[in-house]
């Protein structure tokens, strides 16, 4: 096994609302663009998903489940 193959995005998660398949196909486009990066910081992005904050000046959220 190639330890490489451990730093992608596993996951790409949608809302379930309306135009499910085509947020999808965002994410996946997302998730294929931004594997370099991913792959050079040996990052493991276990869930890339849409987003609808009720705040609309929050741009993200980053939830690490590494215990410090």
């Amino acid at each position: 096994m190639d330890l490489n193959d451990l730093n992608k995005v596993w996951e790409v998660k949608p809302l379930k609302k309306v135009r499910e398949d085509e947020a999808r196909e965002i994410l996946e486009k997302v998730a294929k663009q931004v594997k370099p990066i991913v792959m050079k910081r040996r990052w493991k992005v276990r869930v890339l998903s849409e987003f609808c904050p009720p705040n609309p000046s929050l741009l993200g959220l980053n939830i690490e489940l590494r215990s410090s």
